[in-house]
């Protein structure tokens, strides 16, 4: 028997397979030293998001995992830097004074302007350590530039926030405020001498 049209068969589909160029609209593979670093953890649970891939005109979709708020907020508890964030003084002060729904209109503000575009200069050194209780929450909750965003929330870098992955972010510096202000001192007692950092 002849196998000879068989094997041209394969060979043919194999360098199809390898001439194949890879699609630059998928998401980074998540490697093992990615979900390690950080807290990123195996198994994360996310929030799956489709988007029309903007280099084609097909219907290929890119599906990216936005970690889940619970498991994030789990991980970010076991971080030693992240859990040193405290909502206090000058921070707390405005937050009362200004509201809830103001300083979350800033951070909105600030992640467009911030942390939203695809390619940032000073990436990793765009977030104040303190100045704004929106800073503080950013660095609490690991939002606070594109790398930390690829490593604890599986939004990768390099391409711009989308609608949805803005409005989670916002969301999870919501959640920190909530929680910081529930757990902060009455506020005749919360004192200007406090900082928003413990060291």
């Amino acid at each position: 028997m002849n196998f000879a049209p068989i094997y041209t068969d394969i060979a043919k589909e194999a360098t199809m397979r390898t001439a194949a160029p890879e699609r630059e609209d998928r998401c980074p593979p998540r490697t093992r030293e990615t979900r390690l670093d950080e807290g990123a953890g195996y198994g994360v649970r996310g929030t799956y998001l489709r988007q029309r891939s903007p280099h084609s005109r097909t219907s290929h979709s890119r599906i990216c995992a936005m970690r889940d708020h619970d498991e994030l907020f789990a991980a970010l508890a076991a971080s030693d830097f992240r859990r040193r964030f405290r909502l206090r003084g000058a921070e707390l002060d405005y937050l009362r004074r200004k509201g809830r729904d103001a300083v979350l209109r800033h951070a909105r503000e600030m992640i467009d302007a911030r942390l939203a575009p695809a390619e940032i200069a000073n990436d990793g050194k765009q977030t104040p350590m303190r100045g704004h209780p929106v800073f503080l929450a950013q660095h609490a909750t690991a939002t606070c530039c594109r790398g930390c965003l690829a490593k604890w929330h599986g939004i990768p870098k390099g391409q711009a926030l989308t609608e949805a992955e803005r409005e989670h972010v916002v969301r999870a510096i919501e959640r920190w405020i909530v929680e910081q202000e529930s757990a902060a001192p009455p506020e005749e007692t919360a004192g200007e001498d406090q900082i928003g950092m413990d060291l």
